[in-house]
């Protein structure tokens, strides 16, 4: 005796010609695909693998700000003599 909550719909053969999309056979698509996780893995395994001095890190943005600190300061131009007014005829 069958259950007919347990069978299973029959799908039009005609309906499911015309489906698109899902499981393919495109060898182009599966390729990229495989190459692109391929790259996604070598980088996680190579950030994994170096274990860099957090200070060698951080070398470059120190040299930045030594650079900046060595800059030059312009001093502010001299105020005009009197009291800062001046007269527009």
């Amino acid at each position: 005796m069958s259950n007919t909550k347990d069978e299973i719909p029959t799908i039009d053969p005609g309906q499911l010609a015309a489906v698109t999309g899902g499981a393919s056979s495109d060898d182009a698509v599966t390729q990229m695909l495989t190459q692109l996780m391929s790259s996604i893995q070598d980088l996680a395994k190579n950030a994994s693998q170096s274990n860099q001095n957090p200070m060698m890190m951080l070398l470059p943005m120190m040299m930045m700000m030594h650079q900046r600190e060595q800059a030059p300061v312009q001093a502010a131009p001299e105020p005009p003599p009197g009291d800062g007014w001046v007269r527009v005829a």
